[in-house]
């Protein structure tokens, strides 16, 4: 019973957390205002996670934790379709970044981009090399490689300019829903990118940098805490 009331306040407080960290950012958002909406004192804060630094690396992990969920989901459903046959380029792109996105998207305020770590142990990196490997087998992996990283890099900036890019969406077509448009136009610039025929790089060392698709989920974003 001790226990159950132990995590029920841990969650509470985490939930609290999180919706104060997606209004405010977690610099703006102080110690008092959680335990105040939590309706817990500051010890339980300091006895679940240490300090405040603490708490706010225990969001960032349940964040990550939902996002690669998600994204194992949305692979192991695509493959069950499939039946055997290859994913394209469009369906892996979608299954990785599009929860990668609208996550980050709904946290703007907390970071950009959300952290791409997985403390999860569901293997996420090796699962979509794989998946990857299959789709593309003509790609070297230091192509692909190089590819994802180029996605991250065109993620991060779609995600800073998503307001500007909606207004220019919405001058353009006043009709349109800017935010899914864009989303999927932008889905479709990835995929093209990630399954173009290897030309420009076919060149590329047959390596395996430590966050390609043999590390997908190492990559540091900015602004995470330490």
């Amino acid at each position: 019973m001790l226990g159950s009331r132990s995590a029920y306040t841990r969650a509470r407080i985490l939930d609290t957390a999180e919706r104060l960290f997606a209004q405010k950012g977690h610099e703006a958002t102080s110690l008092r205002e959680i335990t105040a909406e939590a309706q817990v004192n500051l010890s339980a804060v300091h006895y679940h996670f240490g300090s405040k630094e603490g708490l706010v690396q225990a969001v960032f992990t349940e964040l990550t934790e939902a996002l690669n969920r998600q994204r194992i989901e949305n692979l192991d459903q695509l493959e069950l379709n499939a039946n055997g046959d290859p994913l394209t380029a469009r369906q892996l792109v979608e299954a990785y970044f599009l929860p990668f996105i609208q996550l980050a998207s709904r946290h703007a305020n907390f970071i950009e981009p959300l952290p791409d770590t997985d403390p999860t142990g569901l293997d996420v990196a090796e699962r979509f090399k794989a998946a990857a490997a299959k789709a593309l087998p003509d790609l070297s992996r230091g192509e692909l490689a190089c590819r994802y990283r180029f996605m991250l890099l065109a993620v991060s900036s779609f995600l800073t300019n998503m307001d500007g890019l909606q207004l220019a969406l919405i001058q353009e077509n006043p009709a349109t829903s800017p935010a899914n448009e864009l989303t999927q136009r932008f889905l479709d610039f990835l995929a093209d990118g990630l399954g173009g025929s290897e030309s420009a790089g076919a060149n590329a060392p047959d390596v395996s940098p430590p966050a390609a698709f043999t590390g997908m989920v190492q990559e540091p974003p900015p602004g995470l805490p330490t």
